[in-house]
């Protein structure tokens, strides 16, 4: 096909004053397009065809008929556009000629010349230089005949050149820029790129493949032919620069039969068809061809849908048109994500009409939204709203739509569903009579009231409602679906200029929704309409407030229960309808009008909640709502600070708390709520958030909080606590009002301040230079504060020392900190104990938070034993000695004098003056040694015992035959937990005959008291013991089997998988009989299938669990060793194994269990095809369906739980099934294996599409 001739090459070159900066790139289009083996390529255009040098450099391999125009290896190309080609020409050869440049080998390079002028004597010009001895490999000429015969050969970049330069392109043929631009000039502002590759990045790297190698038709389907192009046209466009520009070289859009015969001889080129073309893309099929179809095409199985983007991706590709975020949310909404819809929505001028505008049939299917067919009351429902007889018969009028090109309705499994809702409206309402407004009300209250069945479940059961059949009858499609139509219909109504009854569509979706039946009174109503109150909230907020308002009346106690996230509920899939309550609110709240309203009720809210384990609550709504730097509501700051005044009037409490939470932080975070889909809610007028507004919203804040704190010393203490994130004019704000408030407290407030406050400075002068910490200039005024309610009694003042491990002592350095504390401590307890006596000490020890400190320190200052055992043995006020304070100062007292301290207690409990379990106390914290164990034994065997019982094994400073003793008298004691928690890694130390009582003194001790497997991470621990018993030679395999099989259920539940170096896995692969053996723990022969149950006893039914635990996670391969497997050692296991078992009248199950084992093995090392070689030859031989069966379920479970993308479909699975073929091919020296392959395969592609239909549901409900 001719778009350019060389008469208009000719005139266009002597006209334009760019041709000669024009010219290199038609050259370049051309060369793109004619050859795809390119070495090199240099051909500057434009400004850059100005440089020295050669006009350009080519390396390729041309083909076929482009050899005329293209030089085989490589060529050096001239070019000029005056009306005197010989005369350029000449010029060019002599230059060149003389002068070739650098790397340029004449002998093997041609020398070409392109103009568009006609030069007939050009022949005659090159044999005249081939005469006269030319340098060069050959000569090739281009003018402007060869020229149009050379863009005939290549009408993609002919086209493109054409349009650049202002040549009428001919009729039937587009290139893809002509198209894009026209296609996208029907929208208004104009469509980008961005918005028909939005959720389509695969696709679009799956296509930008396929154009540049594939051949053969290609179809696509989308909501229209054209979006189809576009999309083939937006990716071309968006392509790499070598990518985009090789492919625009070559595609062009073919709109008739006639060019696509004319084009049937053109090579290198990609098509893609339009209109009467789509009908003769076979004419074109040994070259890549792009068919879009539309629904009613019978190839849509082979065809590849373009997924619809979900409504943020579409949302922000709408803002590269120029469109604000929150109309590009709403259009989002509005399109149902569908850019031929949007076409509609946003038409430069008028767009086409829908071919179903007319139809009443579609009336039901919009005012239900959506529906799962697989419920009867969904079925129901939807019917009611229709007035069809049957649902059958509504079904077949409504799948005639589903065939449209541009469908308004869709299908993902047994869903139903509206596309685009809001584009429906438009077209429809018009046809909507009261009858159907009737049936919508009616149909709807009765949807909208059913009470959720879950509700009636206690918490830790409601996670399995819908095992146990509490469910809704109507699905969550029809109810979100209706009360998407009652939003658009309130929201869009007057718009669409819409009457229901001679009233406004809002007053008709506020009486549906006030006249909901138990809304008022139930709180079970809204707590069943919690997935739909947001959307509900926003089409009907009036009475929903009033109904809310209602349920709170008095002490809320009515509407309490709708907080149901209590810690004895399923963790991870429990749930609480009030997160849709305070969602609702959150959206109500953005708009200015209703946020009094909607604070109010989160405020009453906040008082009734009882708190739980989800973040979501009512206060955090109400901070979101006001959040100084990124308010949720559209409110200005005045408005907001208005709303929080009367807030904190009405709800002191609330309010006081709302305002610690607007307090700033130096690390903050914000919440990303619910936003309304179609109401304004204020968004267009929302005030510009300056750094100025916000200084003056804190400090509106700040003053608010001051004055609320007032005298009371509990709400100073948090205002203190955020001085560091505070400006500083807002600091000394607050410093002013706390130094007068502090001066009207009463005596006590002030000395409870003073902990606080002497804390807060001592922070910040510790770590002084922090971000968060106060300048030493402000911090001045409060430390003058301070020392004006600072106690007298400065033991008060050195509490502090001892509240904790580290303190905060400003001026010494974090290396220094433990050594300076000890220190100080013992100087406050020795100066205490001057001053006062040991009486004093004790007295300060149980004013303190940690007592223990103060007898450390008194253990290391008494002046002698006497005076640190007086301490040791004095009663506080509770009439008692303190143990904590007494122990901790017998520690350093024996670290301090050695036995003689220990002499000394002797001496006082043999006087009495000490009891058997204050003694225990005393030596808590004394080495873990011979010496202690020895010297408490000399006070009895009850003694003995009682310190066995009650001391952990942490430390113990022994090895050799007295760290077997320590282990002994644990046992001993009957505290094998002591042992496994403090002494696991020490395990090897352990002799093999107390490591078989340690497993026989747990198994007690866990039979007494389960639990103890959970504290401290037993069954973690355990696994150590088990190690160190399995490495042992002392003791037989069998034995060791023994004790792992009696922990079997703690081994295999705790660390998931089996161990191969287990020695009860050892035994079962050597021991076939072993196995039939614990096959006959779980399952009943056929013969014994009909005995009673009742018979068997609690012993039996615990083995029998304790085998199917083994028998689950047996995966140990006879005969295996590594990658390898001994064919004869793995044959004889399994024929012996199946012999026992057809003996045991269990061959099935058996043989079914040996197939689980079989199919944990690795695959053959040799082809890398699983299973192995040897279980390949063994099936063959077995011939036992009930193996294959087993391998395959085996196979499946195995997988275990799968990560994902929430869009990847069936991906994951789609790759194991290709896997699986794959592998099939290669074995098909084994039948058997083949089939099996086969049928796994089969099961994963099965299980990709649900995958694939899951994602499709999640789209849809969007």
């Amino acid at each position: 096909m001719r778009w350019i001739d060389a008469k208009q090459l000719s005139t266009w070159a002597s006209e334009r004053i760019d041709a000669r900066s024009a010219l290199p790139r038609l050259v370049g289009q051309l060369i793109r397009a004619s050859v795809t083996d390119v070495t090199a390529f240099r051909f500057p255009s434009g400004d850059s065809a100005q440089i020295q040098g050669w006009d350009g450099q080519l390396v390729a391999r041309p083909e076929g008929a482009f050899r005329t125009y293209i030089p085989e290896g490589s060529s050096v190309w001239e070019w000029g556009v005056a009306e005197s080609p010989g005369t350029k020409a000449q010029s060019d050869w002599k230059k060149r000629k003389k002068d070739p440049g650098d790397g340029i080998n004449q002998a093997e390079t041609t020398f070409v010349f392109v103009t568009p002028q006609t030069w007939p004597k050009s022949s005659t010009w090159v044999a005249k230089k081939k005469k006269e001895g030319s340098p060069w490999k050959d000569i090739r000429i281009i003018d402007g005949v060869a020229l149009e015969e050379w863009c005939e050969l290549c009408p993609a970049a002919s086209a493109t050149f054409a349009r650049e330069n202002g040549f009428a392109p001919k009729e039937d043929v587009q290139d893809i820029d002509e198209f894009w631009e026209s296609y996208a000039s029907h929208f208004n502002p104009n469509l980008t790129e961005a918005v028909l590759l939005a959720g389509r990045g695969e696709q679009s790297q799956a296509l930008l493949q396929t154009l540049s190698t594939a051949t053969g038709i290609h179809r696509y389907r989308g909501d229209s032919l054209d979006e189809v192009l576009a999309f083939v046209a937006a990716v071309i466009r968006s392509a790499s620069d070598s990518e985009r520009e090789y492919l625009r070289a070559r595609t062009l859009v073919v709109q008739s039969e006639n060019a696509a015969r004319l084009l049937k001889a053109r090579p290198n080129l990609i098509f893609a068809m339009r209109g009467e073309g789509v009908r003769y893309g076979g004419l074109l099929d040994d070259r890549c061809v792009i068919v879009p179809i539309g629904r009613d095409s019978t190839k849509q199985s082979s065809a590849i849908a373009l997924i619809r983007p979900l409504v943020h991706e579409m949302s922000e590709a709408l803002c590269t048109m120029g469109i604000a975020e929150d109309k590009a949310l709403k259009l989002a909404y509005g399109c149902g994500r569908s850019v031929s819809i949007l076409a509609r929505t946003i038409a430069s001028a008028d767009s086409e009409r829908p071919t179903w505008r007319n139809s009443r049939h579609l009336i039901p299917a919009f005012l239900a939204g959506a529906w799962d067919q697989s419920s009867e009351a969904d079925k129901a429902a939807v019917l009611a709203l229709s007035g069809f007889p049957t649902y059958d018969d509504l079904e077949s009028s409504l799948r005639a739509f589903l065939a449209l090109p541009d469908a308004p309705l869709e299908t993902v499994g047994a869903v139903w569903a509206v596309r685009a809702p809001v584009d429906m409206f438009v077209h429809v309402a018009h046809l909507i009579t009261n009858t159907d407004w009737v049936r919508l009300k009616e149909t709807a209250k009765k949807v909208l009231s059913e009470i959720d069945p879950s509700l009636e479940l206690p918490p830790g059961e409601r996670a399995y409602a819908r095992l146990r059949n509490k469910v809704l009858t109507h699905s969550l499609w029809l109810r979100d679906g209706i009360t998407t139509t009652l939003l658009i219909l309130a929201a869009l109504g007057v718009e669409n200029d819409t009457l229901i009854n001679g009233g406004s569509p809002q007053d008709f979706v506020n009486q549906l929704v006030a006249d909901i039946p138990g809304l008022r009174d139930d709180y079970r109503v809204i707590a069943s309409l919690s997935a739909q109150l947001p959307m509900l909230m926003e089409a009907s907020p009036v009475p929903l407030f009033s109904a809310l308002e209602h349920l709170l009346e008095g002490d809320g106690m009515k509407l309490k229960p709708i907080f149901r996230d209590t810690k004895d509920q399923n963790w991870l899939f429990g749930s609480s309808p009030h997160t849709g309550l305070l969602w609702a609110l959150e959206v109500a709240g953005q708009d200015p009008q209703l946020l009094p309203r909607a604070a109010d009720i989160l405020a009453r809210l906040a008082e009734i909640d009882p708190g739980g384990t989800y973040s979501n609550r009512p206060l955090n709504s109400l901070r979101a709502l006001f959040l100084t730097w990124k308010p949720l509501t559209n409110a200005s700051h005045e408005f907001r600070l208005a709303v929080i005044d009367t807030l904190v009037a009405a709800h002191p409490e609330i309010g006081w708390k709302l305002l610690l939470a607007l307090m700033p932080k130096i690390l903050d975070t914000g919440v990303q709520s619910v936003s309304p889909h179609f109401r304004d809610a204020g968004a267009s007028e929302r005030e510009t958030l300056t750094w100025a507004i916000l200084y003056k919203t804190i400090t509106a804040i700040v003053s608010l909080a001051v004055r609320l704190a007032g005298t009371d010393p509990m709400r100073w203490e948090s205002v203190l606590d955020s001085l560091g994130s505070l400006l500083p004019s807002d600091r000394q704000l607050v410093i002013a009002a706390f130094s007068k408030s502090v001066s009207l407290m009463h005596e006590q407030d002030k000395q409870r301040l003073w902990q606080h406050l002497a804390d807060f400075v001592r922070r910040h002068k510790t770590y002084a230079g922090a971000d968060w910490s106060l300048p030493s200039e402000e911090l001045a005024p409060l430390e003058r504060i301070l020392k004006e309610i600072a106690p007298k009694d400065s033991e008060m003042q050195d509490q502090y020392l001892f509240k904790e491990v580290f303190p905060d002592i400003p001026g010494v350095e974090p290396e220094n900190l433990l050594t300076r504390t000890e220190e100080l401590r013992k100087e406050v307890v020795a100066r205490i104990l001057q001053d006062g006596g040991v009486g004093r000490v004790i007295q300060f020890s149980s004013d303190v938070e940690a007592p223990r400190y103060v007898g450390a320190a008194f253990g290391l200052v008494g002046q002698d034993m006497a005076t640190v055992m007086n301490g040791v043995l004095a009663k506080n006020d509770s009439g008692k000695p303190d143990l904590g304070f007494s122990g901790a100062a017998s520690s350093t007292a024996y670290q301090r004098f050695g036995e003689n301290w220990a002499d000394l207690i002797r001496a006082e409990f043999g006087q009495g003056k000490l009891t058997e379990s204050q003694l225990q106390e005393l030596i808590e914290w004394w080495p873990h040694n011979r010496f202690t164990w020895e010297w408490i034994a000399g006070f009895g065997d009850d003694a003995r015992k009682h310190f066995w019982e009650r001391r952990r094994a942490w430390g113990i400073q022994a090895t050799g035959k007295d760290f077997d003793d320590a282990i002994d008298n644990y046992l001993e004691a009957e505290r094998p937990e002591f042992v496994i928690d403090a002494l696991y890694q020490r395990a090897n130390e352990i002799s093999t005959s107390n490591l078989i009582r340690l497993l026989e003194e747990f198994e007690k001790r866990f039979a007494q008291n389960p639990k103890l497997l959970n504290d401290n991470v037993l069954d973690f621990k355990m696994k150590f013991i088990f190690k160190a018993l399995q490495s042992r030679d002392d003791t037989s395999l069998e034995v060791v089997a023994g004790w792992e099989y009696r922990y079997l259920p703690l081994l295999r539940e705790s660390w998931s998988t089996s161990d191969p170096n287990s020695a009860l896995d050892r035994y079962l692969v050597r021991s076939p009989e072993f196995f039939v053996q614990v096959i006959s723990h779980v399952f009943r022969g056929k013969a014994d299938r009909g005995e009673p149950t009742e018979d068997i006893s609690s012993q039996m039914r615990a083995r029998a669990r304790t085998s199917l635990t083994l028998l689950e996670s047996f995966t140990t391969i006879p005969g295996g060793d590594g990658a390898s497997i001994d064919p004869l050692a793995l044959d004889a296991w399994v024929e012996e194994a199946r012999r026992l078992a057809k003996a045991a009248d269990r061959l099935a199950i058996a043989e079914q269990y040996i197939g689980k084992m079989l199919c944990h093995a690795l695959p053959d090392p040799e082809d890398k095809v699983w299973p192995h070689q040897a279980i390949r030859d063994g099936l063959e031989t077995w011939k036992s369906h009930e193996i294959e069966r087993g391998i395959v379920i085996g196979k499946l479970n195995s997988r275990g739980v799968t990560r994902r993308a929430p869009l990847d479909g069936g991906k994951q699975e789609r790759a194991l099934a290709g896997s699986l073929r794959e592998d099939a091919l290669k074995v098909n020296a084994w039948p058997r294996t083949k089939l099996m392959l086969i049928g796994l395969a089969e099961h994963w592609e099965h299980s990709a599409e649900r995958e694939d239909q899951r994602v499709e549901e999640m789209r849809l409900r969007e």
